[in-house]
């Protein structure tokens, strides 16, 4: 028989205290789902989360939810590619419970604990830039970087600030807080311009240029995964279009879904489109818009990058 019991102390007891007006940013270094054995000899799971307060939880919920069928699509079409689409639950207006990313740090709290740069962090953890455990960390950085880009591009994912950028002890990368999606964006402008965030640092990660494997296996990752979401496109539309009259602010009438299909690129055959996502890696590359999107971060909410 196993029981669930919250998390009454040690790392994770601060996610279950109640939140107003918090990102839904789950919280760094916690570990959900630890197995002990209760004093009744029952086998207890103990369970983190975060209970968010004075944001409309369903916008995540409808994010998630296209984050778990990207994941399907990838997996399907036998893509080396990494999502983590953890859960919410929108339990009233205005609020909900949001699952914690298991044994992760967002790029904030590394930031606030000294770290310098993701490069630096990879080669500590992982025993130095010639270890196997570096590899395959760096493997599954890039697997994971490919997937959020693509997603990112496609349902627009905004406010990609450090604190909503997560990193787990493997190595992969996870986007968490979508309270910005689709035709919304904070302070009703596209600051963001770029198709996904590119930074120098992620980079740096991936080899340190254009021309190191790492980075070209980024690219590649990029395209196929783009290519393997066209044929869904119009059966993504539509799980979207199921909520377009929610009064979520992430629409703006049908337009919304209009720009979304074009995302697809539907008209173009695949080497057109292959060449078109080529282009917004391009375009995202050290893109000068999101590097000024995290000083700005940095400068009005403390968020280092």
């Amino acid at each position: 028989m196993v029981r669930l019991v919250e998390q009454e102390s040690g790392p994770a007891a601060v996610a279950l205290r109640g939140m107003s007006h918090t990102p839904a940013t789950p919280r760094p270094q916690a570990t959900t789902g630890a197995l002990e054995a209760g004093s009744d000899g029952q086998i207890v799971t103990r369970l983190s989360a975060i209970f968010k307060v004075g944001d409309d939880c369903r916008q995540d919920v409808l994010a998630l939810q296209l984050i778990a069928v990207f994941k399907n699509i990838f997996a399907s079409c036998g893509l080396d590619l990494y999502l983590y689409p953890y859960r919410v639950v929108a339990t009233a207006p205005g609020c909900g419970v949001i699952d914690v990313i298991p044994n992760s740090i967002s790029r904030d709290q590394m930031g606030r604990e000294k770290v310098n740069s993701l490069s630096d962090y990879f080669a500590t953890k992982y025993r130095g830039v010639d270890s196997i455990q570096y590899q395959q960390a760096r493997t599954n950085f890039v697997q994971s970087l490919a997937a959020y880009s693509v997603l990112s591009y496609l349902l627009q994912f905004k406010d990609r600030h450090n604190g909503n950028i997560m990193v787990d002890d493997q190595g992969h990368i996870v986007h968490v807080d979508f309270g910005f999606i689709l035709d919304i964006a904070p302070g009703g402008i596209t600051f963001e311009s770029a198709p996904f965030k590119l930074t120098t640092e992620y980079i740096q990660v991936m080899g340190g240029s254009a021309t190191a494997q790492p980075y070209r296996l980024f690219c590649e990752l990029c395209i196929k995964a783009y290519l393997a979401c066209r044929p869904y496109a119009d059966k993504i539309v539509q799980i979207v279009a199921l909520m377009l009259d929610s009064g979520l602010p992430c629409f703006k009438g049908e337009s919304t879904l209009a720009k979304l299909r074009a995302r697809f690129q539907l008209d173009k055959p695949d080497r057109d489109a292959a060449q078109f996502m080529a282009d917004r890696i391009a375009d995202s590359y050290e893109n000068r818009r999101t590097v000024l999107y995290d000083q700005f971060q940095k400068a009005t909410n403390g968020i280092p990058y």
